[in-house]
């Protein structure tokens, strides 16, 4: 869930936040150890060096990959994204599941620290229209704002179901590019398919 226009000032969302970076830390160190017994060189130090201040799976796999003697065990070239997914994902050999925010109890908590909620690229999660109709139905009942119709791995189809879905439930429209790292990924990287983002400019311009 994205929260646009938010007060990040505000103490109840920072208390949450606090909670969220305590629980990365825990889960990178979970990780490190599921890594470490298939036998990867890897020191939680050179992890908390890389992440700064909030610890995700790519900063566990940066400190793998950048370590010289791990090279041997991974036996082919990869780059980030690639170790996540042949180790990091669900029912790979280091995954370890993470906690999270109950997503109804998190489109209240945008809307307490003054912002709007949006659903982050819902194609990229399930492909069932029927899936995303019905899970859109209870969101909306929450107090949902908007949608993220325009996402890098979204589809010309996917973006048609959530056009279409935006103005039947009088959503706002959002586009974005998941950009973490310049990098690994590209500003601005979407496609539109021919649909206007006038009302993603819309959106945006009333924030």
């Amino acid at each position: 869930m994205l929260g646009y226009g938010i007060d990040i000032r505000n103490k109840a969302l920072n208390s949450q936040l606090e909670k969220f970076r305590k629980e990365r830390v825990r889960r990178a160190k979970k990780i490190a150890e599921k890594l470490t017994k298939l036998g990867f060189k890897i020191h939680f130090s050179d992890i908390i060096e890389g992440a700064h201040d909030s610890i995700g799976r790519p900063h566990v796999a940066d400190t793998v990959l950048t370590h010289p003697e791990n090279r041997a065990l991974l036996k082919e070239k990869m780059d980030r994204g690639k170790f996540i997914e042949k180790y990091l994902i669900e029912g790979k050999p280091a995954f370890v599941p993470k906690k999270k925010i109950n997503t109804l109890r998190s489109i209240k908590l945008i809307h307490q620290v003054g912002g709007q909620a949006v659903w982050a690229h819902p194609a990229y999660y399930t492909k069932s229209r029927q899936k995303i109709n019905q899970i859109l139905k209870e969101f909306k009942r929450a107090g949902l704002d908007g949608l993220e119709v325009f996402y890098r791995d979204h589809t010309k189809e996917d973006v048609k179901l959530l056009h279409a879905l935006a103005q039947k439930f009088n959503l706002c429209q959002t586009a974005g590019s998941d950009f973490h790292d310049p990098k690994v990924d590209k500003l601005g990287g979407f496609k539109t398919f021919g649909y206007s983002l006038d009302k993603a400019w819309d959106f945006a311009e009333k924030l």
